[in-house]
């Protein structure tokens, strides 16, 4: 996780699911900073174990903007149950670091599947 939060820039906004706050040790919401990127994959790391992560395609827009889109399924550790979902993300990059960060899943499936 520590090579995956280098490519983050200092100055980075991720956004899970939805832009705002979020409770702590809640996935969805916005974390700011290279600190917060690692909380926010320690989060995935401690909710998740994932099964399958799959890469469907990837585009390079204009100014910087990267996008990509697949499907995954996870189990969710304190559950068992099994969360599947498509999934698109949105990067901007800035001094070849990722600036900002969105990822779009199916949120509804995994609160089905977190309870």
């Amino acid at each position: 996780m520590e090579a995956v939060r280098q490519h983050f820039h200092p100055n980075c906004k991720i956004v899970s699911v939805r832009d705002g706050s979020r409770k702590s040790g809640q996935l969805h919401g916005t974390y700011h900073g290279t600190d917060e990127a690692k909380t926010f994959l320690g989060n995935i790391s401690r909710l998740f174990d994932t099964q399958s992560f799959e890469v469907l395609s990837l585009m390079e827009a204009e100014d910087n903007v990267v996008y990509a889109h697949g499907s995954f399924a996870h189990t969710v550790k304190a559950t068992g149950k099994v969360f599947n979902s498509d999934w698109v993300q949105r990067c901007v990059i800035s001094d070849d670091k990722i600036i900002e960060y969105r990822f779009y899943e199916d949120s509804a499936a995994y609160e089905i599947a977190a309870q």
